[in-house]
């Protein structure tokens, strides 16, 4: 048994205005309440009007999560200066939305229709939650948009705005629905604006129909006939089902679905999902949740693809927000090592985290990092090679040299990573040295021109086993030609490797 503050609105005044006739709210919540119950007593009014006969609905005050007032309204006749409405309303603290998390409907039972006797004086008693009912109208895409349901037959539309609710798959998504009329014939008024705060909308036949198109509002307007709906069928966006596939495995009570993350990618809608979820955990659960994620959605498929791809970037995301605190590398080193979650994962982590952070790793990470996409990354642009530390650019080296063909944006890397190292430590240059050396085993590049510079002239110089003839064809040749389309500072520092190559050496 709960006790429920109540209210009524309808005519004042002899019918000269609309507002609350009487209300049982505590002083605080009334005063917060009132400008928009007001608000509500003025389209009640225009209602009226129109000289329909009922309406149930529930009115949010202040949004999403906020108080909320269940309606029963009534058309009573005309009076003397215009129609009369009441409307009896059941006031739902904020506690008290999100204890009922989506099922007020089932309130409805115990709230009476205006009949002339004064409501809203006194608190009003209700024994608990209806029963589910058994003519529950299977999901037709409520649970990711809103939607306007026009009754083709004379069925009552409570009883389909109930059947409605009750038929949300999964149970969850109810509590996405705080806003819901069984009239379409409400008009905004003041700070009420129905199309904001009604997630469904029944239209009985007797309603007149008017174009449900309203800027900025995706909203379906679907038949029902016979407790089924008819046309047209939807189809659930792949966005939906990924960001479902996130939800399932989360303890989050509310999934946070919102009709606009449609347009999202799927990816997309699934990393924002992953984070949305992940906010309030510690380090170790948000990434025990990205693991259940990824493990209970099957490889394969675009949800599955997508789900795998979301949680790289939630890991890259996760990782940046982490580093101000010094803890964002753990997010990347488990992305690329933890095996269970694939290389799709590792590769998104790859694409999407920013070189400086990945080249920091660890060498188990780092090496992961080369298998999925890092080399190739880094080939696109050439500039990030100054990011990379030695022991990263020496592996990536060695790699990029055992492929088999060394052309194009590869080769100009294999050049890039060589000058890297050609002036670091010892160790460094002993590898570069042996890079130089592979190239020159290599057939010629255009590119080869990038390595006249003066720490790689000493080492030919220096080292033997590199072909000083090939070298100078290739990287010398064309400075002194003049055959290369170096900048100024290139074409001086390739004549000064000229002049060094030319010294016997030491």
């Amino acid at each position: 048994m709960s006790d429920y503050p109540t209210l009524s609105i309808g005519p004042r005044d002899r019918g000269r205005s609309y507002g609350v006739l009487h209300h049982s709210l505590e002083a605080d919540d009334f005063a917060r309440a009132r400008p928009r119950l007001e608000d509500f007593a003025l389209a009640l009014a225009a209602w009226a009007d129109l000289g329909l006969s009922r309406f149930v609905a529930l009115t949010p005050l202040e949004g999403p999560g906020g108080p909320a007032v269940l309606w029963r309204a009534r058309f009573i006749g005309a009076g003397e200066l215009g129609s009369i409405a009441v409307a009896n309303g059941l006031f739902l603290s904020e506690a008290e939305v999100a204890r009922l998390g989506g099922q007020a409907h089932r309130l409805l039972g115990g709230l009476p229709e205006p009949d002339g006797s004064p409501f809203g004086v006194t608190r009003l008693s209700i024994g608990g939650l209806s029963a589910r009912g058994p003519e529950a109208l299977p999901a037709f895409g409520l649970e990711w948009r809103d939607q306007v349901l026009d009754l083709t037959d004379d069925a009552d539309p409570e009883t389909v705005v109930v059947a409605a609710l009750d038929g949300i798959s999964p149970r969850v998504q109810q509590a996405r629905i705080d806003g819901w009329a069984t009239t379409g014939a409400l008009r905004g008024s003041g700070a009420f604006d129905p199309e904001a705060a009604f997630r469904l909308i029944v239209r009985p036949r007797s309603e007149p129909r008017e174009p449900w198109r309203v800027e900025g509002v995706d909203r379906a307007v679907v038949e029902v006939s016979g407790g089924r709906v008819v046309a047209p069928p939807q189809t659930e966006p792949a966005s939906w089902r990924a960001w479902q596939a996130v939800a399932a495995v989360s303890p989050a009570i509310d999934t946070g679905w919102k009709p606009a993350y449609q347009a999202l990618s799927p990816d997309r809608a699934a990393a924002l999902a992953i984070l949305q979820f992940a906010a309030p955990m510690a380090a170790p659960d948000r990434l025990a949740l990205i693991s259940r994620v990824v493990s209970g959605v099957p490889a394969g498929g675009e949800v599955g693809e997508a789900v795998r791809r979301a949680a790289g970037q939630a890991l890259v995301r996760l990782a940046a927000a982490a580093d101000a605190l010094g803890t964002g590398d753990a997010y990347l080193e488990a992305g690329l090592t933890d095996l269970t979650l694939g290389d799709a994962v590792a590769r998104e982590v790859v694409e999407a985290a920013p070189i400086e952070a990945l080249a920091r790793l660890g060498s188990a990470a780092t090496a992961r990092a080369l298998e999925v996409g890092l080399i190739d990354r880094v080939a696109a642009d050439p500039a990030t090679v100054s990011a990379l530390g030695p022991d990263l650019a020496m592996a990536m080296l060695g790699k990029v040299l055992g492929r088999p063909r060394l052309e194009g944006e590869t080769r100009a890397l294999a050049v890039s990573l060589i000058r890297r190292l050609s002036g670091g430590e010892p160790l460094s240059r002993r590898y570069a040295a042996a890079g130089v050396a592979a190239l020159m085993e290599r057939p010629a590049d255009a590119v080869d021109v990038g390595l006249a510079r003066v720490e790689i002239a000493g080492l030919v110089r220096d080292h033997p086993r590199i072909d000083r003839a090939a070298y100078a064809e290739r990287a010398l040749r064309p400075v002194l030609k003049q055959k290369t389309t170096l900048t100024r500072p290139a074409f001086i520092e390739g004549l000064r490797a000229v002049a060094l190559i030319l010294e016997p050496a030491v």
